[in-house]
Parts: structure tokens; C-alpha cells; sequence
């Protein structure tokens, strides 16, 4: 075909493509001449040269010209010549079951009563002139909000059992039907009836239910072998909001034996308008569930208080929750090196832990390192030791460090004594020691104090800190 033709075909232009399949395609076409609106199943160039695609584009065409019902899309016209072939009919603005069980599942199944009600009265129409759809899947069903259907796609429709009807069926033996939604009596090669569409018509009422399907197999065969053997699950057990009573239907729809189902549509739609599929409204409970489910999620949100990263704070913003600021964090205390300022409040605090051992200034005489404040009435030791001691200070738990000399035995000679008579006494029958800002070293031992020294020692406190005036 020309690129022309491929764009406008006996007065019909191309708008839109619809669905694709191995041998056909469907598009949204404009009538030129009236502007109005239809859909072309059209076959592709090379199915027209298959006499047998031919065969079943006019058999198709011609069973749909032959069905008049509001719930059955409607045919115009068909076409088959060595350049195109195709058929021209009502073009339905909805989308397919398939497309409404991913996208609205709860939507869905709230208009479930009136889905089935239009379903099976076109399937009785069909049934009543003679013809067994055979392909009844999701794909096949189209379905708008206002709770109207249209029943598409003829080619494996085939005449009902009995009489000639057994020669006209399109393929013998070949099995033909979709693997998901085939009828056990299908799969056996068995001339199809009208159980064969309601068995196919309850596959589809249980994945309406649940949202999924009975079987579920990881290949062909294991899937056929289920159709015939496996008996199904209940929808209540997937879908615990569905009735007894509608597992009852389902229960009946997918029996293995097709005389143990309905005996026509009929008599299936005056069961399922008298019970009720689910417990509580699908959509009713779904919106529930969302609200509570947004509900948790905002006070999730809300309880990150102190998780402020962008991410977060724009989630928040979005939610109409005010963000909380970052509470500021407490600057560090400067100690004056001057000792103009000082914080009383924290001199008064005695603290729980001393703070490390401070580094002495130059010259001055490197002690142990004590805690920088004695508790009351704690003994304070000399900072400068009496002879005889090798110089060496008391440690803070006042006994005496290792390396002292032994102390004198009774009748030996003692060493060199000190000045102070207080300290001729053994160290264990000495008196407490004074403070040291209260002890005076003995007259022998006193230095002149040097006046260079004092203000080398002055200069020195100049640059400590506040805690460091403690220790000293």
C-alpha cells in the first residue's frame, strides 16, 4: 500500500492507533465525509496474503452484522480486497476490563452488580441466536463509568453444539481460547456449549472479586492441567470482604463438569441479582483505608521533629505542617584572660568531676597532680617537703610513696632530724597537717623571696585561666 492510502483508506482517516495484534490492528478512523468517528480492525499487509486471515476477518464481520444488542459493539461494514481488508464499527470511548483491574480495582468492583447485569444479557443474546463466544476474557470487554459495555471481538466465535453446528466450529481440533480463561471442555476437544462461556465468564467474575485469578501456573501446560484438575479457591478466601452467597455463584460457574453449572445465562443472571458480592462497599472501604493510611503517614511526618533535611522539610511544607526551626545550639563560655570578668554562678558549683590536670607555669615546682579544690577539712599537705623526706610530696591518699626511705626502728639512731620539733615524730603519730596557706616552713629554711621571681610569677597568672587561680 501506498503511504497515502496508509493514511486514508475509502474515505476513512487514520487518527489514532487503539490495540495491535499479530494479524490485525484497530484504530480510531474519521469518516471524511460526515466527520464521524469509528473503529477499523484492519488486517496487516502480510496477513493478506493468508487466504485464512481473510476468511476470519469476513466470518467475524458477518456474525457481528447479525447481533443487535446495546451491549455488543456494533458492525457497519466490511471490506476484503488484495490491497486491504477491514471492518468499520461503532467506536465505544471506554477503556477494557484489563486497563480498569490495574488502574481502579475498587472502582471496579463497586460497579460490579451492573457489569455483570450487561454482560449477561449480551452473552444470552448471543446464545439465543445460535453463536458461543469462546474468548470471554478482560481484553474483550469494554466498560465507562456510566455503567455501560460493549462485548468485542468475534474471531473465535463458533456455532453452538449440535446439528451442523459441530461443522461450522472454526478449527476442528485445534484448540483454541485463551490459556487463563479456557473451559476444561475446551482443553478436551469437546463441542463448546453454553457452559463453555460461562466457565470462562466465571474466571473473569473471580478476578473482578480478587483482583487476581484462580490459576496461576509458570507454564502452559501446568496451567491447562489446573483448568482440568485443580479444584478453585474461594474468592472470600483471597478477598475475606466477599459474601458466602457470591462464593456459592462462583463456586457453581467453575465446575469442572459443565452440566453441574447454569444451564444458560438466564438462569446466572437471576442468581446474581439476588445476592450480594461483598459485605461492604469496595470503594467506600478503599477510601477508608487511603484516608487512614495518609492520616499515619502525616503523623509519621510530624513526629521528625528533629529531622529537618530537605527532603523531609519539603514533605512536611507540601502537608501544610509548619517545620520546627533548629533550636540553636548554646555558645561556648570564653574565660576572661584578664580576670575582669568572672562567672560567680560557676565558681560556686563544685564539680562533679575535676577537670584535667593543668599544665604548671615556668619554674614553678612540679607536684602530683591533686584535685584542684580539697574538700573541707581534707588535710592540705606542704607544698615544699621538710628535710629528711628526699624532697618527695604526699600522695593524695596520705601514705607514703614508694622509693621513701625507712623510717627509724626503736633503739636504732635516727637520721638527720628536722628543725620543726612536730615533725621528730614518726610519720603515723604526726598531727594533721594545716592548710597550706596557713603552714610556715621553718625559720632555717626560708629563702629571701625575690622580687625578679614575683613578678615573673605575677606575668604567668596573667595568662591562666580562672580554674587555674583555684589551684593555686
Amino acid at each position: 500500500m501506498s503511504e497515502e492510502s496508509t493514511d486514508v483508506i475509502d474515505g476513512y482517516r487514520s487518527v489514532n492507533e487503539i490495540a495491535a495484534g499479530s494479524a490485525t490492528v484497530i484504530e480510531e478512523v474519521v469518516e471524511e465525509a460526515s466527520g464521524t468517528h469509528f473503529a477499523m480492525k484492519m488486517l496487516r499487509p502480510e496477513a493478506l496474503e493468508n487466504a485464512e486471515h481473510k476468511a476470519t476477518l469476513k466470518r467475524e464481520a458477518k456474525i457481528g452484522l447479525g447481533l443487535k444488542h446495546p451491549n455488543i459493539i456494533e458492525t457497519h461494514k466490511v471490506k476484503v480486497t488484495k490491497q486491504f481488508g477491514y471492518i468499520i464499527m461503532e467506536y465505544f470511548r471506554a477503556p477494557n476490563l484489563k486497563q480498569q483491574l490495574k488502574s481502579d480495582l475498587p472502582g471496579l468492583q463497586s460497579r460490579f452488580r451492573k457489569l455483570f447485569d450487561g454482560l449477561c444479557q449480551a452473552f444470552a443474546h448471543m446464545h439465543e441466536n445460535g453463536w458461543i463466544h469462546k474468548d470471554i476474557k478482560p481484553d474483550n470487554i469494554l466498560f465507562n463509568r456510566g455503567g455501560e459495555l460493549r462485548v468485542i471481538d468475534f474471531s473465535l466465535t463458533v456455532k453452538k453444539a449440535g446439528g451442523l453446528g459441530k461443522f461450522l466450529s472454526l478449527g476442528g481440533n485445534v484448540v483454541q481460547g485463551t490459556r487463563t480463561y479456557i473451559a476444561p471442555e475446551t482443553i478436551r476437544k469437546k463441542p463448546p456449549t453454553a457452559a463453555t462461556d460461562i466457565y470462562s465468564l466465571g474466571i473473569v467474575a473471580f478476578e473482578v472479586l480478587t483482583g487476581r485469578v484462580p490459576f496461576a501456573a509458570t507454564t502452559p501446560g501446568d496451567m491447562l492441567r489446573m483448568h482440568l484438575q485443580t479444584p478453585p479457591p474461594t474468592p472470600s478466601a483471597v478477598n475475606p470482604n466477599i459474601t458466602p452467597e457470591m462464593d456459592r455463584v462462583i463456586a457453581k460457574m467453575l465446575a469442572k463438569k459443565p452440566e453441574k453449572r447454569y444451564a444458560d445465562m438466564n438462569e446466572l443472571h437471576a442468581e446474581l441479582r439476588s445476592v450480594k458480592a461483598f459485605k461492604e462497599d469496595p470503594a467506600e472501604m478503599a477510601a477508608a483505608i487511603a484516608k487512614k493510611t495518609e492520616e499515619d503517614r502525616k503523623a509519621n511526618l510530624a513526629s521528625l521533629s528533629n529531622r529537618l533535611d530537605s527532603r523531609t522539610d519539603a514533605e512536611r511544607q507540601a502537608l501544610g505542617i509548619k517545620s520546627e526551626a533548629p533550636k540553636p545550639k548554646p555558645k561556648p563560655k570564653i574565660l576572661d584572660p584578664t580576670n575582669k570578668k568572672k562567672d560567680n554562678k560557676q565558681q560556686n558549683q563544685p564539680a562533679a568531676q575535676g577537670p584535667p590536670p593543668q599544665q604548671m607555669p615556668p619554674g614553678y615546682p612540679q607536684y602530683p597532680q591533686y584535685p584542684q579544690q580539697m574538700p573541707p577539712g581534707y588535710p592540705q599537705y606542704p607544698q615544699q617537703m621538710p628535710p629528711g623526706y628526699g624532697g618527695q610530696s604526699y600522695p593524695q591518699q596520705g601514705m607514703p610513696p614508694q622509693g621513701m626511705p625507712p623510717q627509724p626502728m626503736p633503739g636504732q639512731q635516727p637520721g638527720p632530724q628536722p628543725q620543726n620539733p612536730q615533725q621528730q615524730r614518726p610519720p603515723q603519730q604526726q598531727p594533721p597537717q594545716q592548710p597550706a596557706a596557713e603552714q610556715k616552713p621553718p625559720a632555717s629554711e626560708k629563702k629571701p623571696e625575690k622580687k625578679p621571681q614575683a613578678t615573673e610569677k605575677a606575668d604567668d597568672l596573667e595568662e591562666m585561666s580562672i580554674d587555674d587561680l583555684d589551684i593555686l
